[in-house]
């Protein structure tokens, strides 16, 4: 058995790694694999994509139909679920195919050796059969027909105008144990939701990843809010009464508490400097309340 010499080998692979099919294929599945790295990246994160992941599959779904099918049928198709992209008819035609900008470098440097020859109408037909492959796997394994995802779409602030009642019936029944009232107060809150123009919900920047975990956060904040502010109230007056009713103060009347109350909640100056709120003539009244005071105790 006759064993081939390394060098003759090597110089194989190097003739074949350095042959235009080659250089024509690499340059190609360079362009052709940068969408699925970047969706690949965005799920590798730990910002939750639940409310938009059906709205990054289809974009993602439509720019590899974009590639080799016709504008005109992605545009007519209601849904590009339904797509015969393998029928050859709605195809570009093969010198229209999008294979990304060095690939189309290589085919305008070396076009006398690519257009009509058979190995032009191989890579062709290899670029074809490589976007019938993507599109094939992805209608099988993303979760396009999902209805929880579709459902979920609200999350997503600008989705929240399409998204209908039902859903969100859908989603209480499914995940949570609720009476019809909470999920009649639910359903009030996701119309008060859908509703609110953008200036007044929290900003939303779809170029960030997180974007939708961001927006939830701080609606969280907001709703909570109300509750927040009423326990702090609550702290604060218990608080000036308690500084009020003093051991030696513990017989002020009602009016009179609600009197010192009142300006405590309403000035950040002590009492014995705001000379606009302790006139000579409250002083003197109040020493003749004092003397009366004193005298009944007497």
């Amino acid at each position: 058995m006759d064993i081939e010499p390394k060098n003759n080998r090597a110089k194989r692979v190097a003739d074949s790694l350095n042959s235009l099919k080659v250089k024509l294929i690499c340059a190609f599945t360079h362009f052709a694999l940068q969408p699925l790295n970047k969706f690949t990246i965005i799920f590798q994160t730990h910002a939750s994509r639940i409310g938009a992941i059906k709205e990054d599959t289809l974009l993602l779904l439509r720019g590899y139909l974009a590639n080799f099918i016709q504008p005109e049928i992605i545009i007519t198709t209601a849904d590009i679920l339904t797509i015969d992209y393998r029928n050859k008819v709605n195809q570009l035609p093969r010198n229209s195919l999008v294979v990304g900008n060095d690939t189309l470098d290589l085919i305008s440097e070396f076009e006398d050796e690519i257009h009509g020859t058979l190995m032009g109408d191989r890579f062709y037909d290899s670029v074809c059969l490589f976007s019938e492959t993507v599109v094939s796997k992805m209608l099988a394994k993303f979760p396009h027909r999902n209805d929880t995802l579709s459902d979920l779409a609200f999350l997503n602030p600008r989705n929240r105008t399409h998204c209908c009642i039902q859903s969100i019936t859908r989603l209480c029944k499914q995940f949570m144990t609720t009476t019809s009232e909470e999920i009649d107060q639910i359903i009030q809150e996701f119309v008060a939701y859908k509703i609110t123009p953008d200036n007044q919900l929290p900003s939303y920047n779809p170029t960030d990843i997180a974007a939708i975990d961001h927006f939830w956060s701080t609606m969280s904040r907001l709703y909570f809010l109300p509750y927040r502010i009423q326990m702090l109230i609550q702290n604060v007056y218990s608080a000036l009464v308690k500084k009020i009713e003093t051991d030696s103060c513990s017989l002020l009347s009602p009016s009179t508490t609600c009197d010192l109350l009142n300006i405590k909640m309403n000035h950040d100056t002590a009492c014995n400097l705001s000379q606009d709120l302790i006139s000579e003539e409250l002083i003197e009244i109040a020493k003749k309340a004092t003397r009366k005071s004193l005298e009944k105790e007497n």
